[in-house]
C-alpha cells in the first residue's frame, strides 16, 4: 500500500459536548456556523477529509497553505461566535488547531488512515482554546518561517513523537498576506492536484 504525504489540520470546537447539554438549540446554530465557515467559506479550501460533530480532519497542499487557512478560521470563527450575542460565549466555544505533515493512505476516496492522522488529533489534545500548533514534521516544509510570528518551542511529547510550537500570526513584515487569496478545491495532496 503506497501512501502520500500530506499537509494535516485539526480542529476541535472547546467546551462543545457541555454547550450541547446546556444550550441545545443555541448549539445547533453554533456548529451550523462552523461548518458553514469549513466547508464552505474557508480560503485556500481544504480538503475535507473527516467531520467529527465538532471539528474537522482538513487536508492541504502546503505547509503554508495550512498555515493561512489556519490563521484566517480562527480570526473568522471568533468574529462569527462573538456575533451570536451570548455573552456567556466569550472565553468558550473557541477553536483548537493543529497543523503536522506526515504519509496517510487511503482506503478510498473517503476514508484516510495512519498513524499521522492520531498524530495530529493528540496534537490538537494539547492544544489551548484559540491557539494554533505546528508540529515540527509541518515546520519542516514550510518554505519561510519568517513570514510567521512564532510563541516558544514546546517539548516533544512521547504520544505525537513531534515537538510543537504556537503560530502567532502573520509576522510585520508579512501581514499582507492576512488577506485570503481565492483558490481552487485540491486534492490535499502535496504538490496539489487540482480535483473536481
Amino acid at each position: 500500500m503506497t501512501g502520500e504525504e500530506l499537509v494535516l489540520v485539526v480542529t476541535d470546537l472547546e467546551a462543545s459536548t457541555r454547550g450541547w447539554r446546556r444550550y441545545r438549540a443555541p448549539m445547533h446554530d453554533l456548529v451550523a456556523a462552523y461548518v458553514d465557515l469549513v466547508e464552505r467559506r474557508l480560503q485556500p479550501v481544504p480538503r475535507i477529509e473527516s467531520f467529527t460533530g465538532d471539528g474537522h480532519v482538513l487536508s492541504f497542499p502546503s505547509t503554508e497553505a495550512a498555515l493561512s487557512a489556519a490563521l484566517r478560521l480562527r480570526e473568522l470563527w471568533n468574529q462569527r461566535r462573538r456575533s451570536f450575542g451570548r455573552p456567556e460565549w466569550e472565553n468558550t466555544h473557541r477553536l483548537k488547531i493543529a497543523v503536522h505533515a506526515g504519509q496517510v493512505h487511503r482506503l478510498d476516496e473517503s476514508h484516510l488512515i495512519g498513524g499521522e492522522i492520531a498524530v495530529c488529533a493528540r496534537i490538537c489534545k494539547q492544544t489551548l482554546p484559540d491557539e494554533i500548533l505546528v508540529s515540527s514534521h509541518a515546520d519542516r516544509l514550510l518554505e519561510d518561517r519568517t513570514r510567521y510570528e512564532w510563541g516558544g518551542n514546546r517539548p516533544e511529547a512521547a504520544e505525537t513523537e513531534s515537538s510543537v510550537r504556537p503560530l502567532v500570526g502573520y509576522s510585520g513584515r508579512d501581514a499582507s498576506a492576512a488577506a485570503p487569496k481565492r483558490g481552487t478545491r485540491r486534492s490535499g495532496r502535496l504538490g496539489g492536484a487540482v480535483s473536481a
